[in-house]
């Protein structure tokens, strides 16, 4: 069914730079270098990495006296003299681009709203996370939110988070790290955020964002990390509205995007209207846009985090038409039937969930009476190290149908 068709979205967060020498060691070295100790300066970390990255470099590209006396026996000394000018340029270079990493790092704020979320298995995978505040019984509650594609999907993959991962905070500018625990995740293809939960012996140290429902005319900007630091991206304007999507512009350079997903989209006011998720590469049919998860469905997961992870999320099938699926579900199958539930047009969901596609779909079959939406389900794996997909099991989820006409949820059944 082409109206429902997907929306690619190539540079989301999980994307990992492969710069053997480079940026993963350079990376795991700056960030879990502040673990141990929850406050060092930042410039000494990365100093120190500098200098651990290029020693390794060095052994492996071989400058020590012993290989170039190896390597005299079976080369001229002319061609030995070049291949050790070639690896001292490669070093040079090597030392300057480290040092770029420190003159481009952008200042931090006294207290940051934005945290890092660094995997347990490989500190080269980090993220982005944002903080923010509900009320709740009359008291404040301080959660963070990270980019569900950033957790691990499979046993053993260390290139994402796990239920328990480190968060790095700054306060002061200093980099301050504690244990962090992802307590409520809507599925990628769906939400994709999922709820952080800290220790309540850091609420000190956490300084969150307030909510707020992005307006049409709002100028936005967004703020989260790349592989240079900190960054800002100023000059976000609304392209679209969606119940559950917010797309804006993203003046920003595709080669500085990869690391920003989980970060704060923000109004005028410094208030989290969206949680960005990932961006579209213009065509000459589409233009660029970014993707943001509005801010208001992080309700939706802290209710479900304290109703024990059970807790529903609306799907809007129209703007004031929903249905309730679990949190844990997604969708991966949608069917339009006519009046006698003939199929007029279906679509397997293999990735993300098009909301302004199935608009489109709607309106190219208006004759379509019913929508049949089939289920699946997302589960932690014992140990935690991976939010499984489970879209291999036929037995599994559900298969819920809806009158269109009606506007009312007429059954749900279980797969057997």
């Amino acid at each position: 069914m082409g109206p429902l068709t997907l929306v690619a979205r190539p540079d989301t967060s999980y994307n990992i730079i492969n710069m053997k020498h480079f940026f993963p060691l350079v990376m795991s070295l700056c960030l879990f270098a502040v673990l141990p100790a929850e406050a060092q300066n930042i410039s000494k970390i990365l100093k120190t990495s500098a200098k651990a990255a290029l020693g390794k470099t060095a052994a492996v590209k071989g400058v020590s006296a012993k290989g170039l006396i190896k390597g005299a026996a079976n080369s001229s000394a002319k061609q030995l003299f070049a291949e050790a000018a070639s690896r001292e340029k490669n070093r040079l270079d090597l030392n300057r681009a480290i040092e770029r990493q420190l003159i481009t790092r952008t200042p931090m704020p006294p207290k940051s709203p934005v945290f890092r979320a660094v995997s347990v298995q490989e500190p080269s995978a980090a993220f982005s996370g944002t903080l923010f505040s509900v009320e709740r019984n009359g008291k404040e509650e301080i959660y963070g939110v990270v980019a569900t594609h950033s957790i691990s999907s499979e046993p053993g993959d260390p290139f994402g988070l796990q239920r328990r991962f480190v968060a790095v905070v700054y306060d002061q500018g200093k980099p301050v790290a504690m244990q962090a625990k992802i307590v409520a995740a809507s599925p990628v293809s769906m939400l994709d955020i999922a709820l952080v939960k800290f220790p309540n012996d850091k609420k000190p140290l956490l300084n969150p964002y307030r909510l707020a429902d992005a307006q049409q005319n709002d100028k936005l900007h967004s703020l989260g990390f790349n592989r240079d630091g900190m960054v800002t991206v100023n000059g976000r304007e609304v392209l679209a509205q969606f119940p559950a999507s917010l797309r804006t512009t993203m003046p920003l350079e595709r080669h500085r995007r990869p690391g920003l997903c989980g970060g704060a989209v923000l109004n005028e006011r410094e208030e989290l209207v969206g949680i960005h998720t990932g961006s579209r590469q213009g065509t000459p049919f589409k233009p660029e846009c970014a993707y943001a998860t509005p801010s208001a469905f992080l309700n939706f997961l802290v209710d479900a985090y304290h109703q024990g992870e059970i807790g529903t999320i609306p799907f809007f099938i129209r703007p004031h038409q929903s249905i309730n699926l679990a949190l844990n579900e997604y969708i991966s199958r949608m069917e339009l039937l006519d009046a006698n539930q003939n199929t007029l047009a279906h679509k397997n969901i293999d990735f993300r969930l098009s909301y302004s596609k199935l608009q489109e779909a709607l309106n190219n079959y208006p004759q379509a009476q019913f929508l049949r939406i089939f289920t699946q389900e997302v589960s932690w794996a014992e140990d935690g190290s991976a939010l499984l997909v489970n879209s291999d099991d036929p037995t599994t989820g559900k298969i819920y149908l809806y009158d269109l006409a009606a506007g009312k949820l007429l059954s749900v059944l279980a797969k057997h």
